[in-house]
């Protein structure tokens, strides 16, 4: 899978400089990773931004700034954006597994950042097998396989899995978190609402006084 890195920069910026060197060092250790730079104190940025450093992540992903710690952890988090929602085979993966789950009664996994988890290391195995093997099972792999051998010694692997009828009769979701069974999925749900419900009364009440500002 391959990386586009668009970098924008300009002269007054402070952290600018950070964001070139950390780029940098990516390019430098990555080879799936390309990076273009730009300095808008001279050229005209090749996409909108509001402020530098601005990046853009194979012309989808966009972010602007940088952290002056902990670098590495925020760029990583958006390389994994990029790669999920441009990957070319994401539109199919997530079908066949919707499919799946539509024909059977179950639910994907409610909590959005551990399905998204999930679903970069099934596209990963597709990079890297050819095919959406269960990121939870080890498979069974001899060194030098065609990727059509590793599929007849995995075949039960592939997700979604056989294993995930007994899974979820057991614990109420597959091995792997991917899918739930809808009782557990609605028990979530009902209890993710109850530890959240300050939450939403607080951004209703932010509403309402924000309406009364502007009425006024």
């Amino acid at each position: 899978f391959k990386f586009e890195l668009e970098l924008v920069v300009d002269d007054n910026c402070e952290v600018c400089p950070v964001a070139v060197e950390a780029t940098a060092e990516i390019v430098a250790k990555h080879r799936n990773v390309t990076a273009r730079f730009y300095n808008a104190s001279y050229v005209e940025p090749p996409f909108e931004i509001d402020a530098t450093p601005a990046f853009r992540i194979n012309k989808k992903v966009m972010f602007t700034g940088i952290p002056t710690d902990s670098i590495g952890a925020y760029l990583s988090e958006k390389f994994r954006d990029a790669y999920l929602q441009t990957h070319p085979k994401l539109e199919w993966l997530l079908t066949r597994l919707k499919s799946f789950g539509e024909r059977h009664g179950y639910r994907r996994n409610p909590n959005d950042t551990a399905f998204a988890d999930i679903i970069s290391k099934l596209l990963a195995n597709i990079d890297a097998y050819g095919y959406p093997f269960c990121p939870c099972r080890p498979l069974k792999n001899v060194e030098g396989a065609t990727a059509e051998q590793i599929l007849e010694m995995n075949q039960d692997k592939v997700c979604p899995c056989p294993y995930v009828h007994t899974d979820i009769e057991k614990l109420g979701q597959c091995l792997c978190g991917l899918f739930w069974k809808e009782e557990k999925f609605r028990e979530y749900i009902r209890r993710r609402a109850k530890e959240y419900a300050w939450v939403i009364n607080e951004i209703t009440e932010i509403q309402k006084e924000l309406e009364e500002l502007k009425t006024r």
